[in-house]
């Protein structure tokens, strides 16, 4: 059994995706709000452009060292040596 999508339900593709968008960036948005933080035109496009960083920045750490909370880390499996603690 097929599951249903936008398409097969004959709905409007743009619709179905500004109704997820909203939905997804929404609470967002009225958190900034209603607390007065900052809060500019650009801030739902920067919203999408962090969620499309988000996997290039996951990789990186992955794949490479990184900083965390001022601390050198690696992902590497090597064994400590007494110079490393």
């Amino acid at each position: 059994m097929r599951r249903p999508t936008a398409l097969t339900l004959d709905l409007n593709i743009a619709a179905v995706t500004f109704a997820v968008a909203l939905s997804w960036y929404g609470p967002e948005t009225l958190l900034a709000l209603l607390n007065r933080w900052h809060f500019s035109w650009r801030m739902p496009l920067l919203f999408i452009l962090r969620d499309l960083m988000l996997p290039i920045v996951y990789i990186d750490a992955w794949c490479n060292h990184f900083v965390w909370r001022g601390n050198e880390m690696t992902l590497s499996a090597e064994e400590p040596s007494v110079e490393q603690g």
